[in-house]
């Protein structure tokens, strides 16, 4: 009996495998650059033939043409008279011509798996017809997949997989039940198999057999169905990806139409959908469908899963914008339709940082669902879905990690149920099924296909559900595997690829933190919040963070859209944050002589930096210096109409006043605080020394007197001569890579063919040189590109700041590759740690020579001294040993032709001392949010010259944010603890508080910290997240009487 289930079960993968490569749409005709190829007659005897249809749209249109001829059978199954049906996907968009005639043209992604597209002849076999297809050029990918269906093919293939599934379900459910009765009926089933009737494919009989095996394996039923599949109707809706704006506001109204169509049609469907921003989509371009939808919340057949306005990249973002992502979403989904969910959907994000549990847990989300990067918990050689995600700080999600795109099957039903099954004892199990990238959802296919299962007896109950039934049947069971790593990552050309987007979302990030921060604090004194422009402005933001866009693989069309987003964000929040700032500064006695200049700290730790900013016509020329409120003098160095001065203990969350003042009564300057020449490339301030190659503008050496430490590693090529060197072994040492060519350019870091190391100098000179920085030019060509790189050495401060300024013109293509430019510094460590920003915190990783990503920073640490390499707009770091390195810039040549090429300017930051992570996050943070100067006139004011609105003593904590609270009354703080320590947090509050309260993120759950004279303290635990809402003292306007006028006390009113 076991010989002849095995040749049956052989011969129908056979078959079914026979079946599929029969429908499967391979070997054309291809040939780019030609025009009318879809005429019958055209002459393509010299074309290529394809049987891999992959190619670059770069190179431009393509045809792929292809005679058919159908047979009067396949495999025994008669076609003749068949109608037949096109399942395909072409991501570059496409047109189709059968027999010269157009039959289907979709501009963008074309994809006919939710509706297969019906060719109009019917099978008659002799008679030949010309499919031919005719993909665009210029940006998108290259390549497509595509089968046709046969009505009789189908019902074969189906019949054979649904019996063969349920032959081995039924031996899987006897290993459990040892009944005598369902022992036999399995052996009878087996018995009557007729492996001839298969083996010369005689349908009917085939037929008819299986009918007969399911009726004996009836009794197998009740079983069977205690086995129950939740299945998970979804569509996925990338933003913007390989298609314009546009074309995602139809693939959401199409979508959105067809589901609700379907639910009306089928009462027992479900469907659950992510993504606030498809909803508020569909809510402005058709209110009616929006209703619909809403009705169809109420009744709990439409699952909301949206905890974030689109599904971000999450190692990319600030933590804050994270935050952001759940609190707009859980607002806007809680106004529409009144519900909380407790899911963050994120099944194509390409990786998950290890606080992704602590964020979640803070806002009160329990549960997670996951595709990509996945390898959460193994053992004994299986992988487990379901498991418990655990952070640092012990904060904890039920995860789920499975595909996203799929269809309901019977190989796929029985598999997942038996999975959960055999992994954690469970009769319960989820599975997601839809059309998606392009959108899709459910289709009727799967419905009918669904209700067919039903039907057999050896089949698990499947039911179409919602995730929050899932996950709540889940936690029955309390031991699921504890995974307590990060789950990254993949796809490591998305953290370099298309500068611009990743330069705009840093900036926006910055800007909104910052535009919060001084409308709080102007608030404080009477000025309005901006709260619709503050949403409208964080929400275009979170869009474009949506994972395919911020990592750089969709179209050039996708990225003017978002530029053209960020932009308006940025002018509109920077008018903000200026007026914000001149109302703060109308307030402040700025009474004395000279120009009045307000330095303001937007972050929570007092801060000397040198700040930047337009002199003002009169003063252009001339030497000055700038006066603080305690008459001490600081040199202001010029540059053109720019003036530079070091802003010194500026306090947090405060500002300090200057003024400027011609030196014409104070005492003339000549020294130069920065030693040293071009000719030698010796640099000394107070804090380092420097070498620089002046033949190859390579760091030979870096000594930090203050720690007598040789910062970077000394390799000289000749150990008698002080002035050779070997490059590898230096620092600031720019190579380009070039990649080899290979699918999915904008996505992977292919293979390195070539490395050169940038060594030759068109020039070398020093650009700026004063009392309070020395600007040292560098400037190189490589082949069509032009490079500056500008070092600027401050006197004062123990660190490096270098502006890269490159027109970047080398260009990726199939032909030739992909070319990636990268900067390398070689630590003098022996066993150094590395360590990774990620969002609120850090994540020490191998030094494996991989790209990985970070957010701010990477340092190498080693015996408490620490090297970190900062950076203003970049994500790709490599640490190889002892190198750390930055990757710049990459250009290749798919889905964008050249998302690189052009002007660039990139900062990065060379940090250097005995610094602790924490002090390492507040210097990240600095470098990205400089201190702002707002000018002014000389005039009184209730408030004084240097003021710190909230004084954050937090030792291992780090402020994130300062900012209104999300019920418009009060201000919320969040700040952070890095170093695993259980921290003592002390707050003085310079305005007047009523109360203090630490929540969750959502500003719920408040626990009340006592307030005395208006301070504070409070311990949070190690690695928490954490945020605290403050409640003002209120007064009562005159003439109110019952109160209800009664508004915060005005600040200014504080000082009187």
């Amino acid at each position: 009996m076991g010989k002849k289930i095995t040749a049956w079960e052989k011969e129908v993968k056979q078959l079914e495998a026979s079946l599929q490569n029969f429908c499967r749409l391979a070997e054309f005709k291809f040939r780019q650059n030609v025009t009318g190829a879809e005429n019958p007659a055209f002459n393509d005897r010299d074309w290529e033939v394809k049987k891999q249809p992959t190619w670059s749209l770069k190179d431009g249109p393509a045809y792929f043409r292809k005679v058919l001829d159908f047979p009067e059978t396949v495999e025994g199954i008669p076609l003749s008279g068949s109608p037949v049906e096109l399942n395909f996907i072409f991501p570059s968009g496409v047109e189709i011509f059968w027999d010269g005639k157009s039959l289907y043209r979709n501009k963008f992604w074309a994809d006919m798996r939710a509706a297969e597209l019906s060719l109009p002849d019917k099978i008659t076999p002799g008679k030949t017809h010309l499919l031919v297809f005719k993909t665009p050029g210029g940006d998108g990918l290259g390549g497509f997949w595509g089968t046709f269906s046969f009505p009789v093919v189908e019902e074969a293939r189906f019949e054979l997989t649904a019996a063969l599934s349920q032959v081995r379900f039924a031996e899987k459910l006897l290993e459990n039940k040892t009944g005598r009765s369902l022992k036999e009926s399995l052996r009878k089933a087996f018995s009557l198999i007729d492996l001839d009737a298969l083996q010369n494919r005689r349908w009917p009989e085939i037929f008819a057999n299986i009918k007969e095996i399911e009726k004996i394996l009836e009794p197998f039923r009740v079983q069977a169905k205690r086995y129950r599949v939740n299945l998970i109707g979804h569509s996925h809706i990338d933003m913007n990806w390989l298609w314009n704006y546009e074309d995602t506001v139809n693939t959401c109204l199409r979508d959105f139409e067809t589901v609700t169509k379907l639910m009306d049609e089928y009462p027992d469907l479900t469907f659950s959908q992510d993504q606030a921003h498809i909803y508020k989509i569909v809510e402005e371009h058709n209110p009616e469908l929006f209703s619909r939808v809403k009705e169809k919340i109420k009744e709990g057949r439409w699952e909301v899963t949206a905890n974030a306005w689109v599904e971000g990249d999450l190692n990319m973002a600030d933590g804050e914008a994270l935050c952001r992502h759940i609190t707009y979403t859980r607002k806007y989904v809680n106004e529409r339709f009144g519900v909380k969910p407790d899911i963050m959907w994120s099944p194509d994000t390409f990786g998950h940082p290890i606080t992704i549990p602590t964020i979640l847990a803070h806002a009160g989300i329990k549960n997670y669902y996951f595709m990509r990067a996945g390898g959460g918990f193994s053992s004994g050689g299986f992988t487990f879905p379901v498991f418990t995600w655990q952070s640092p700080n012990k904060g904890r999600v039920l995860a789920f990690n499975s595909v996203y795109n799929n269809f309901i099957t019977s190989e796929n039903a029985v598999s997942v149920a038996l999975k959960f099954r055999e992994r954690y004892n469970l009769f319960e199990s989820m599975f997601v099924y839809g059309v998606g990238d392009h959108g899709g959802g459910p289709s009727r296919k799967d419905i009918e296909r669904k209700k067919m299962l039903d039907a057999k007896p050896v089949m698990p109950l499947l039911t179409f559900s919602t995730t929050h039934k899932f996950f709540d049947l889940a936690r029955t069971k309390k031991n699921y595997p504890v995974v307590k790593k990060e789950l990254n990552s993949i796809f490591e050309g998305c953290y370099t690829t298309h500068s611009d987007i990743k330069k705009a979302n840093r900036e926006c990030e910055n800007a909104l933190l910052a535009l919060e921060t001084t409308a709080a604090l102007a608030g404080l004194s009477g000025q309005e919040y901006p709260v619709g422009e503050m949403e409208k402005w964080w929400q275009d933001t979170l869009f474009n963070q949506f994972h395919d866009i911020f990592d750089g693989s969709a179209i050039s069309e996708s990225y003017r859209y978002s530029r053209d987003l960020a932009d308006t964000v940025l002018t509109g929040s920077k008018k903000s944050i200026a007026e914000n700032l001149s109302f703060i500064s109308r307030q402040v006695n700025t009474e004395g002589e000279g120009m009045p200049l307000v330095i303001f700290n937007l972050l929570g730790w007092e801060r000397s930096q040198v700040v930047e900013f337009e002199l003002a016509e009169g003063m252009v020329g001339k030497e000055i210096y700038a006066r603080d409120g305690e008459g001490n003098q600081t040199p202001v160095q010029t540059a053109d109409k720019k003036a530079f001065f070091l802003a010194e203990n500026i306090p947090s969350f405060g500002y300090k006043t200057y003024w400027l003042k011609e030196c014409s009564h104070c005492e003339k300057r000549s020294d130069v605080a920065i030693s040293g020449s071009i000719a030698e490339g010796f640099f000394e301030t107070p804090a380092y020394r420097i070498e620089i190659a002046p033949d190859s503008g390579v760091i030979r050496r870096l000594y930090d007197k203050r720690n007598e430490k040789e910062v970077l590693s000394i390799g000289r090529s000749v150990s008698e001569n002080f002035s050779s060197y070997w490059a590898e072994t230096c620092g600031n040492l720019l190579q380009v890579l070039q990649e080899k060519s290979h699918p999915m350019s904008a996505w992977i870091i292919g293979n390195i063919m070539r490395t050169e190391n940038l060594l030759n100098l068109e020039e070398f000179k020093v650009i700026e040189s004063g009392p309070v920085r020395t600007v040292l030019s560098i400037k190189r060509r490589y082949r069509d590109s032009a490079i500056e790189q500008r070092i600027i050495l401050c006197p004062k401060i123990p660190q490096i700041d270098f502006e890269v300024i490159t027109d970047w013109q080398e260009k990726g293509s199939l032909k030739d590759g992909v070319p990636m430019l990268r900067v390398n510094f070689q630590a003098n460590f022996n066993r150094a740690s590395a360590e990774f920003e990620i969002p609120f915190g850090w994540q020490e990783r191998r030094s494996n020579g991989k790209e990985l990503p970070a957010l701010k920073a990477v340092s190498l640490s080693e015996g408490g001294y620490r090297l970190g390499l900062l950076n203003r707009e970049k994500h790709g770091y490599l640490v190889n040993g002892n190198n750390l390195g930055l990757t710049l810039l990459r250009n290749p040549y798919e889905p964008d032709s050249s998302p690189d090429s052009g002007i660039h300017q990139i900062g990065y930051r060379l940090l250097f001392g005995k610094i602790d992570k924490a002090e390492m996050s507040r210097q990240a943070a600095s470098y990205n949010r400089s201190l702002l100067v707002c000018p002014t006139d000389s005039h009184g004011g209730n408030l004084p010259l240097e003021f710190s609105f909230l004084d954050f003593r937090s030792g291992n904590c780090i402020a994130s944010s300062l900012q209104k609270s999300l019920n418009g009354k009060n201000l919320t703080l969040r700040f952070y603890e890095v170093a695993g320590k259980k921290t003592k947090i002390k707050l003085k509050f310079n305005f007047p508080v009523q109360s203090i309260f630490q929540t969750d993120l959502l500003e719920k759950n408040a626990r009340r910290i006592p307030v005395r004279k208006n301070k504070a303290s409070l311990t949070v635990k190690p690695y928490s997240l954490n945020t605290a809402k403050i409640a003002m003292n209120k007064h009562k306007e005159k003439g109110d009487k019952d109160g209800k006028m009664e508004k915060v006390r005005p600040i200014r009113a504080f000082f009187k």
